[in-house]
């Protein structure tokens, strides 16, 4: 903690004991690298934030721990390409995101 606010690395666990997220905060901001995992230690989804928005590239995945999407994020918003994975890790769909001006 720094004057109140969470600051540095933080590893946060589950009841059972379990890894649930790592990660950097800043000011108490999310920021820099993060990853996430389920209770069963699956991954559940990683990616980087700045100023507690999201920023480049972030993943997600299914409780089997196949990959469920990816793709970029700018300031908090998806953009560019994304990509959709059924649960068997076949590409479903593809879809494009402009930014916001």
């Amino acid at each position: 903690m720094k004057d109140g606010k969470r600051d540095g690395k933080w590893d946060w666990y589950y009841k059972s004991g379990g890894l649930k997220a790592v990660g950097n905060y800043s000011d108490g901001e999310l920021d820099g690298f993060w990853e996430w995992w389920r209770e069963n230690g699956a991954p559940l989804q990683a990616g980087a934030f700045n100023c507690g928005h999201q920023v480049g590239p972030w993943k997600r995945y299914y409780e089997n721990g196949q990959l469920w999407d990816e793709g970029n994020y700018e300031d908090g918003k998806k953009v560019g390409e994304w990509k959709l994975y059924d649960r068997s890790g076949e590409l479903k769909q593809t879809k494009v995101f402009k930014p916001k001006t």
